[in-house]
């Protein structure tokens, strides 16, 4: 099969790198080796989602067009995920210095604004498109917000919680479904389903990111720094009264068994709750759904095998 999870991959890789070299080839390109290493990072989940979700749908729509728009999108997730790593005090990243430690703080605010415009401009540029792409942007901006206000209290509610990813988290995979649909001129989910799948695919995938706090600790014993920040994550909710504990004592309990077995229930519920939903917007099970699902399964095993580990 020609479009394999890994020749994909690469394929939307050299998309965003064409854009990174359009961007960056005047002015900016003492910056270009640089944000590469940030934007053209991670494992482009959301690009593959609208990628093999459009396929599945109809396999005529032009590859080329659905490369162009796969790079935005991911050019723009992780344009986001620069402003994250400012507002949260991080450093590292996937790995890699984050953009505001290697250029300084200016570049790591502008740079993103300058991805942005150029993606509205020359990878998503349909208007339904570029307005729910702007709706995401503003919604992730307040949810950062809603999120830094959470850490400054001593409580939360997992309703809290759940509308902090539905800000930050699950703008990108509705507009993955939206774009689908939209491409296809499909009609097979209302906005409030194609906003509810979204949800669905930011909590399983958001819970997988939290639950690495725990994996982290366990290898390394270094408190988190979402700990630090006493940011109100999946593993928070989880706890009993977390909010009496100190970073320490804190640490030591999201490692329970009590807590790893939870949390392994919790990521099958939202899984099979997810591939459930799937199967009303991708009815037929041709290869393209088949390689979708198989990039949700394989992130899924790789993190569960980890919390296996801990029990």
């Amino acid at each position: 099969m020609k479009y394999n999870i890994t020749y994909t991959q690469r394929k939307i890789s050299e998309r965003i790198n064409q854009d990174l070299k359009t961007i960056f080839s005047n002015q900016y390109k003492d910056l270009y080796q640089d944000t590469i290493s940030i934007i053209n990072n991670g494992n482009k989940f959301r690009a593959l989602m609208l990628f093999y979700v459009t396929k599945s749908l109809n396999p005529k729509v032009s590859t080329r067009k659905l490369l162009k728009i796969a790079s935005g999108l991911e050019i723009l997730h992780r344009s986001t995920l620069i402003h994250d790593d400012i507002v949260d005090g991080d450093t590292i990243r996937n790995g890699v210095t984050c953009l505001h430690i290697q250029k300084g703080l200016h570049e790591g605010i502008y740079i993103p604004l300058i991805l942005k415009e150029y993606v509205l401009k020359n990878c998503i540029t349909e208007e339904p498109l570029t307005d729910s792409i702007n709706n995401v942007w503003s919604d992730i901006c307040k949810g950062q917000i809603l999120e830094k206000s959470l850490a400054n209290r001593k409580t939360a509610t997992f309703i809290e919680y759940k509308k902090v990813v539905k800000l930050k988290s699950a703008g990108f995979a509705e507009f993955a479904f939206f774009a689908s649909q939209y491409l296809t001129n499909s009609n097979n989910l209302s906005i409030k389903k194609i906003r509810d799948l979204g949800l669905d695919a930011a909590l399983l995938f958001q819970i997988i990111d939290d639950i690495e706090d725990v994996i982290d600790y366990a290898s390394t014993k270094v408190i988190p720094s979402d700990i630090v920040n006493n940011l109100k994550t999946y593993v928070w909710f989880l706890i009993d009264s977390p909010e009496k504990l100190n970073n320490k004592e804190f640490a030591l309990a999201m490692t329970s068994k009590n807590i790893v077995n939870t949390a392994i229930k919790d990521i099958k519920k939202y899984h099979n709750r997810f591939l459930k939903k799937l199967d009303i917007l991708l009815p037929n099970n041709n290869i393209y759904k088949k390689l979708f699902i198989s990039v949700i399964n394989t992130r899924i095993e790789n993190r569960t095998k980890k919390l296996y580990k801990l029990l």
